[in-house]
């Protein structure tokens, strides 16, 4: 028994006396002679737990939150995965994002990334910083966008944001579930507002 070996799904030997296992959690293992050579990890996205693809400003963003049936969170902290460059992944958790929870979308415009959480309102992030280090910039809510952002009424201060568009004028459009005005804009002047549907 190896220490990588955690959840194995598949094993097979090749002609040169090679085991190969692929593990859920360690990637592909490899092993001659009962002796473990080497892991190899393909990149790719940190998680199977798909809700959206967005393809902006040459990159493909993969948003891993959720939620049952536009109600109950997922409660999925991995956040986002972003590929670059030639298939180069980086990712972006819930600490990354201001603690924000159940990424669904996400929006690109003048070299900021707005991500909609299903849990913590909008979090901006620095686009236009590709190396692996904190990019966060602020995290809209309730306090700091007049109210437009507005809490579900029977949760913990939910802000729940399912959708995130930009208009070409640089308007930033969305949509807020289980609230009055679920409809809503943040201006390029920073002015947000909240319209009934």
């Amino acid at each position: 028994k190896h220490d990588n070996l955690l959840i194995i799904n598949h094993a097979i030997c090749d002609k040169e006396g090679n085991v190969w296992v692929a593990d859920s959690i360690n990637g592909l293992l490899q092993f001659n002679n009962n002796s473990y050579q080497e892991t190899y990890t393909p990149e790719g996205p940190k998680s199977n737990d798909v809700y959206s693809l967005e393809f902006l400003a040459n990159e493909l963003f993969v948003c891993h939150g959720g939620h049952f049936n536009f109600g109950i969170n997922y409660l999925n902290t991995t956040g986002v995965s972003i590929m670059q460059n030639n298939y180069e992944w980086k990712g972006e958790d819930y600490y990354d994002l201001g603690w924000a929870w159940d990424i669904l979308e996400v929006a690109v415009y003048d070299g900021k990334e707005y991500y909609a959480s299903w849990y913590d309102g909008i979090s901006v992030l620095n686009g236009e910083i590709k190396e692996d280090i904190y990019r966060f910039i602020i995290q809209y809510g309730y306090e700091n966008t007049a109210g437009a952002l507005d809490t579900t009424y029977y949760s913990n201060n939910r802000i729940r944001i399912s959708d995130l568009k930009f208009d070409l004028e640089g308007n930033l459009w969305g949509l807020s579930s289980e609230v009055n005005n679920p409809l809503f804009v943040k201006t390029p002047d920073e002015e947000w507002y909240a319209f009934s549907m």
